[in-house]
């Protein structure tokens, strides 16, 4: 799932290289990262120490990866900001 991420993430940061929106971006994902890390890291906490914890962890990780992924996706094929 990060794979595909990183993928669409790097082809918008091509087209972007150099524009003033390439600064928005990197923000905006990096802020991403953040919010990514700290949602799963609640939803796990509801679980800790069962042996639940992993697989909610990993099932939102790639869920909100997949909603970020497909996000990107969007803009990428809109075109312009």
């Amino acid at each position: 799932m990060d794979k595909r991420l990183n993928q669409v993430y790097q082809q918008i940061r091509a087209k972007y290289k150099d524009n003033e929106n390439e600064n928005l971006l990197i923000n905006a994902q990096l802020d991403w990262i953040k919010y990514r890390d700290s949602a799963c890291t609640f939803s796990v906490s509801r679980f800790k120490g069962g042996s639940i914890a992993p697989l909610v962890s990993s099932n939102c990780v790639e869920r909100i990866t997949k909603q970020r992924t497909d996000e990107l996706g969007i803009y990428l094929k809109e075109g312009e900001f």
